[in-house]
Formats: structure tokens, sequence, C-alpha cells
């Protein structure tokens, strides 16, 4: 099947997926507005379960994520896999989606998690619509990284990594493309929602691998551990959470499996 296929038959199961890992509704954003303070803390305050504000953005619909995070200087940042700088290298301030204030500095809230450079471009054959899938991606990623300093800055030189070749052809193909293909093909063959992040952070961390990154990791005082491993507090203690053959996650309590919502 072609990527525009496949796209396609996930229509559904995308925001499906979206929803799942933010634990809230996507919200609608205005294109090109420049927002007060006030109304973009209205935005900010929006209760977030899991850190993650999926914004839609109109009209010309586009999909970028508000995440709020200790690590970041600001308490919070937005992704936006259209990038943010222009071929010359300049902050293009005209295509950012939205303001806040001033034209001038809005781009501060996108430098901290988002590429340089668009990872979203090109005709339908090489990306049929991936900018939510780029977004699913980003999510995927902070909700198993978020808890380890500089999770930011090792994710914006993954994207800018990935965004090569970058080349003006609209049918040019690049690795970013590449892993959003993957990551699309995950969903379409899946249909338990934590089996899919599952598999999608494992393809992440290939990308990781191809493009030479270090993927985040969490140190230690004796070992160094790959934060992809999700936790859950029982009684006081943390304890590895574990997925089943048809995707319930559950751990292991003195030798007895629990299962856990």
């Amino acid at each position: 099947m072609s990527r525009l296929s496949i796209w396609k038959t996930c229509n559904r199961k995308n925001p499906e997926l979206e929803k799942f890992l933010a634990g809230t509704s996507e919200k609608n954003i205005i294109r090109g507005k420049v927002y007060t303070e006030k109304e973009f803390n209205r935005i900010l305050n929006i209760d977030t379960p899991n850190n993650i504000l999926p914004l839609k953005v109109y009209p010309d619909p586009h999909s970028v994520v508000l995440v709020k995070n200790k690590y970041l200087e600001k308490g919070f940042a937005i992704f936006d896999a259209n990038g943010y700088v222009n071929k010359y290298g300049e902050v293009d301030t005209e295509n950012i989606p939205i303001y806040i204030n001033s034209k001038d500095s809005t781009y501060e809230l996108f430098d901290p998690v988002s590429p340089q450079q668009p990872l979203n471009r090109g005709e339908d054959a090489v990306n049929p619509g991936y900018c939510g899938i780029f977004s699913i991606t980003f999510m995927v990623y902070f909700r198993n990284t978020s808890h380890i300093p500089d999770w930011n800055t090792s994710w914006v030189n993954f994207t800018n990594a990935t965004s090569t070749p970058f080349e003006k052809s609209k049918y040019s193909d690049s690795i970013s493309l590449q892993l959003a293909s993957e990551v699309q093909l995950i969903i379409k063959n899946n249909t338990n929602y934590s089996v899919m992040e599952m598999l999608i952070i494992e393809k992440i961390k290939q990308y990781f691998d191809i493009v030479g990154v270090d993927f985040p990791i969490l140190s230690n005082k004796k070992q160094k551990l790959r934060f992809g491993v999700q936790k859950y507090k029982f009684n006081g203690r943390m304890y590895k959470i574990n997925i089943g053959p048809r995707g319930g996650k559950y751990i292991i309590v003195n030798k007895i499996k629990k299962y856990i919502k």
C-alpha cells in the first residue's frame, strides 16, 4: 500500500491515539492571531493530565503540541513540525502559527522542542498529511523521556538531523518522512494504544541510532537506564509496567501479576 492509502485507513485511529497520549482532546487556535498574554494563559491553564495539549491551527488545519515541563526554561514550549527557520537560516516570523504579545519573540516558545527546518513537507506521495503523525511521535517521545534533564535538547538535535536531506523538491523523501511512515504503519497494524506507544518509542530509538544522536538516558548511582520503561507507583514503591499479550498493563508484586489501568 502507498503512504497515502495507509494514512487514509487511519483517519479515525490517529486522533484517538493522540487523545490517549495527551489524556485530553485537542483545542483549536487561530492561525496568525496575536494572542494577548491573558488569552494565551487561558490556553496554558487548560487541565492537562499528561502535561500535553494538542492544538489544531485553523484555517488551513495544522497540528502543533504544547507541553509543560520543569526542564523547559519557560515551563512550557510548543512543538511544530513545520520548523521556524527559513532557507536562509533566519527566523521566519511570518509563518509561525500563532503569536503571543508580538511577532518578534514568539519563536522562543517553539525553539526548545521544534526543528529549525520543516519535517513536514513534500507531495502526497511522500507526505500524505503527516503533521499529526509528527505530533504523535513527539508526544510518545515526551511521555517516555520528559523526566530526564535535557530531554528536549536531544529531541531538537534528533529532529534537525532527521530533516535531512532537505531539498525544495516536493517529491524528495527524508529520514523524518520515513520515520513518520513507519509510525503510521504501526498505528495501522495495531488496535491497542499502549502497544502502539511501546512500538513507536522503540522505533524512535532505532532512528536515534540511524542519525547518530544519543537517546536520553537517566543516570542512576549504579547504572544508566534508558527511560523508555514506564513505571507505576504502588504502596510507595515504583514498579516496571509490563504489557500483556492483549495489551493490558500489569506490574509484578511479590511474584504476582497485578493489572493496572
